[in-house]
């Protein structure tokens, strides 16, 4: 648990708290932002406004990118480490490098379907009235979203532990593991989201009371780039944590023995 700890310190902490330095100020974006929301504004305002607005962005957006490819190196890393093989440090480092452009790829392969499932939604509920369309498809986007995440979540423990590195057959053979009891893959995936939301609602209190006693500056964007970066640390490792889990459990075995785990 020391070893996971400093790992997911190195690449999900201190990268997460590293990032919010490199936000714009809010006074730099209100001005923006206030003229592409004003109806009286011209079309070359808005246009310069968005234009400002980008470049403002740019630099936060690609390091952004940078940072959630440094997280997922660490998180493959904790699949490697807590996983049944045991390596050393430098050995899961060097599993985490070689699999991290096969999870990317899953992931983008992961919001393809994620997009064509919403819009499959959207267009089953086209017939409706817009307001109970808006309303329906808000609730089945959101569920059937959230069954594709639960069913696809043992990407990164495929890859890792099994060392399948192709990104289409490790996201088929997550979807395989967790097709012997999809109901409470996932039941137990919805239990884990309440928790995370109650934890996030908490973290924001917690930085919002925090940042208010040194007010706007260094200090406070320092205290919540921590608060932020501890709280995807946690979850990022809970989440490893229970994916190897899962995968330990599911693998090989019966429908059975699956369903006596999960009872």
């Amino acid at each position: 648990m020391q070893l996971v700890a400093i790992h997911a310190a190195v690449f999900v902490l201190l990268p997460g708290a590293a990032l919010q330095f490199t936000m714009p100020a809010d006074a730099e974006i209100e001005g923006p932002c206030s003229a592409v929301r004003d109806p009286t504004a011209s079309d070359a305002i808005k246009e310069k406004a968005v234009l400002t607005l980008s470049e403002l962005m740019a630099p936060f957006i690609m390091l952004a990118g940078v940072t959630a490819v440094i997280a997922h190196v660490g998180y493959a890393g904790i699949v490697a480490l807590i996983g049944g093989a045991r390596p050393t440090v430098g050995q899961a480092l060097s599993q985490a490098l070689r699999v991290i452009l096969p999870r990317v790829l899953a992931l983008i392969i992961t919001f393809v379907a994620l997009y064509v499932v919403l819009a499959l939604v959207q267009l089953m509920l086209t017939p409706l009235p817009p307001p109970v369309a808006a309303f329906l498809g808000a609730i089945l986007g959101l569920l059937s979203a959230f069954y594709l995440t639960a069913r696809l979540a043992l990407t990164l423990p495929v890859m890792v532990i099994e060392w399948e590195l192709n990104p289409l057959k490790a996201l088929m053979r997550s979807w395989r593991l967790t097709g012997a009891n999809p109901g409470n893959v996932f039941g137990f995936w919805m239990l884990m989201a309440v928790a995370w939301f109650v934890t996030m609602v908490l973290q924001l209190a917690v930085a919002i009371l925090l940042t208010s006693v040194p007010g706007p500056g260094p200090t406070a964007t320092l205290i919540q780039g921590l608060i932020g970066g501890a709280f995807s640390m946690v979850w990022g490792a809970i989440y490893c944590a229970m994916g190897v889990a899962m995968h330990t459990a599911l693998k090989g075995k019966a429908p059975e023995e699956i369903a006596a785990d999960f009872d």
